[in-house]
């Protein structure tokens, strides 16, 4: 289930060989590698520096059918602005192209309650008023091999946090690598926000 290797030098790395993920030791740290139909993930999960073996690069998430239009995610937003009284989610899903799924749900200021939609590929909800920063009970709930974004601030100026999961492992992204399209709208925000110091779109690097 769990591949075990070692970056030797002059050695690539592996294809994927578990049947969840391999971690990949390399000279500056430990690396995990997971692939699905929807996603290539590479990231290190501890960052240290090992003598004697090559070191190796980062590639978060490469979207294997193509990155998700950004209309979704505007879609998303406006409805969950409609809601901002309390936790909101909808998921993108696949089926032969992106689809916005928003199921039955229940909620609060505090939490959400839903059925997942089949071949989510990526989980959203919204904090409300609240900051767009991950819960510690969303690190809880969000184990499965996907993508996971929080939006928050609604009613003032909105924030949005991105990150792949891997299992119970996280990697932040920025949304560029994950929408298709001018993020105009969201960068006019985020870069009013900025000047008040109270939000920065998170880099794959954080």
């Amino acid at each position: 289930m769990i591949g075990h290797y070692i970056n030797n030098p002059g050695v690539n790395k592996p294809d994927v060989k578990g049947n969840a993920y391999n971690y990949i030791m390399a000279g500056n740290g430990i690396f995990l590698q997971a692939m699905n139909d929807y996603f290539y993930s590479f990231f290190p999960v501890s960052q240290t520096e090992v003598r004697g073996l090559s070191s190796m690069s980062s590639l978060p998430c490469v979207m294997r059918q193509g990155k998700i239009p950004l209309y979704l995610l505007r879609l998303a937003t406006d409805i969950m602005f409609a809601h901002a009284e309390k936790e909101y989610y909808a998921a993108v899903t696949w089926d032969n192209g992106y689809h916005l799924v928003v199921p039955p749900q229940s909620g609060s200021a505090s939490e959400v309650n839903y059925r997942q939609p089949d071949n989510a590929v990526m989980d959203l909800h919204s904090h409300g008023s609240g900051p767009a920063a991950f819960s510690l009970q969303d690190n809880r709930d969000e184990q499965g091999f996907r993508l996971y974004a929080v939006i928050g601030r609604l009613g003032d100026i909105p924030e949005m946090s991105l990150r792949i999961g891997v299992y119970g492992y996280f990697c932040r992204l920025d949304f560029t690598r994950v929408f298709d399209g001018d993020p105009y709208w969201l960068n006019d925000r985020c870069r009013a926000a900025n000047e008040e110091g109270r939000y920065a779109i998170p880099s794959a690097a954080d």
